[in-house]
């Protein structure tokens, strides 16, 4: 299917668990956009972002408009991330959504002291 993503991800971490995830998705439906207090929202309104370079911490604000979001569905042929570390997913379908793209503005980033 054309708008199937393939997606594969091994851990390489000196001295972590190996572990790898392996999966599929795509979107199902038409596209929504979350409603105030829904765990659409709560999952998808990130206002600042981190990141680190070494040991240093640094953040940055961001703006967004409300994720163009559409319901997917997602087989995972392989997925170790988890038990690698002794973490037991449940057993019950994942809440998924997709979105093909969505533009931010980011302001300077800062280092964290």
């Amino acid at each position: 299917m054309e708008d199937t993503i393939y997606y594969s991800s091994q851990r390489t971490h000196k001295g972590a668990p190996h572990a790898d995830f392996v999966a599929r998705y795509r979107p199902t439906g038409d596209i929504a956009y979350a409603q105030r207090a829904s765990i659409e929202s709560w999952l998808t309104d990130r206002y600042c972002l981190y990141t680190n370079v070494g040991s240093r911490l640094y953040r940055a604000d961001i703006h967004h408009l409300n994720w163009p979001l559409q319901p997917a569905e997602m087989e995972a042929t392989r997925n170790t991330m988890a038990r690698s570390h002794n973490i037991q997913l449940p057993d019950t379908a994942p809440l998924l959504y997709y979105s093909q793209r969505l533009d931010v503005l980011v302001w300077p980033i800062q280092s964290i002291a």
